[in-house]
């Protein structure tokens, strides 16, 4: 209904992700004139389409120990068609990449994070989850460490519909590997139920913060409050409970942040050191993703005016948008 309110041009201001994304703006390009309105893009600071966030601390130990493994979850980043969920889901919009800060940063600017195995090979995908230590088959099918098939159940949040399709294709892929992928549509309170209780596999997160924000909260880059992919390393962290020290990497970013960025006022000092944190980050790969998004936008009515141009707002829930912009001087006419 929203979305047929907004094409009729029935909404005067409006840019939530449930409606204004990529498969609704040909709807809503195509209803402008009629509906009397326009569509202004919008900056975005997000850093990806789809944080996929493995449970490193999973409550199973020898679950725990397959999705701790690196080269398990290398295996399976080669074994995501990323350019066709990009082409199909997100309307060719985008670029492939992992959930690594955005290009642009001024602290990071080399593409090796972003870029990092994100080829869509399934020999090579086959070649790293061997190496992990799954090679043993039951049809088409791996051996985890119970020695039962491979099953990973995905907690996808229903309020993002685009996440629930990309994995259908990731699912296929997965499969072909080896690897049973079973996606449950939720609700957001059951995903942070589910994460605070330590009782998951995998959920997915949209990739927010992969700009400047990042400084300010870089849950991607380790386990913070908000970060979905280790909830007993986030709750260490936090100083909460139950709690698990994190590996030796993931102690040193929290040390450098500690250190070099919450303790220092020196813009350089925190770029340099939040570039330590990445590089770590992009060596350990904890998370992964599928694209940068594209390009964001807002439906604004013609009778709206005051209202920021092209590219003068921003799309990030840290600011909180669009309260930053000045909405008490937009004004109807």
């Amino acid at each position: 209904p929203l979305l047929l309110r907004a094409a009729n041009g029935d909404v005067d201001f409006y840019q939530r992700s449930e409606i204004t994304v990529p498969k609704n703006q040909p709807v809503l390009s195509e209803g402008q004139e009629a509906g009397k309105y326009k569509l202004v893009s919008i900056k975005d600071p997000n850093h990806n389409t789809i944080g996929i966030c493995f449970n490193l601390t999973h409550a199973n130990a020898g679950k725990r120990r397959m999705l701790q493994n690196k080269d398990f979850r290398i295996g399976l980043s080669h074994a995501i068609n990323r350019q066709q969920i990009i082409d199909i889901v997100y309307l060719r919009q985008g670029e492939v990449w992992q959930t690594a800060p955005r290009p642009e940063v001024p602290f990071y600017t080399s593409d090796d994070f972003g870029k990092q195995y994100t080829e869509f090979n399934l020999d090579l995908a086959r070649e790293h989850l061997d190496k992990a230590g799954y090679a043993e088959m039951q049809g088409d099918k791996r051996l985890g460490p119970d020695g039962k098939p491979i099953v990973i159940t995905v907690l996808a949040q229903s309020r993002y519909p685009d996440t629930v399709d990309a994995m259908e294709f990731v699912k296929r892929t997965w499969a072909d590997v080896g690897v049973e992928l079973r996606i449950d549509s939720v609700s957001p309170e059951l995903v942070s139920t589910r994460l605070e209780a330590n009782q998951f596999d995998c959920t997915l997160d949209k990739g927010e913060l992969g700009y400047l924000d990042l400084v300010a909260d870089p849950r991607w880059l380790f386990a913070t409050g908000g970060s979905s992919y280790a909830p007993l390393w986030q709750n260490w962290y936090e100083g909460g409970t139950p709690s698990e020290a994190p590996p030796e990497a993931m102690q040193r970013q929290v040390a450098i942040y500690r250190e070099r960025v919450v303790a220092s006022s020196n813009r350089d000092e925190q770029y340099a050191a939040i570039k330590e944190i990445i590089e770590i980050a992009r060596d350990e790969f904890w998370t992964m993703g599928v694209s940068l998004p594209g390009k964001p936008y807002a439906v604004v009515s013609d009778r709206m005016h005051n209202v920021p141009g092209e590219d003068q707002m921003w799309l990030s829930f840290k600011a909180p948008y669009p309260a930053v912009v000045p909405m008490t001087q937009f004004y109807i006419q």
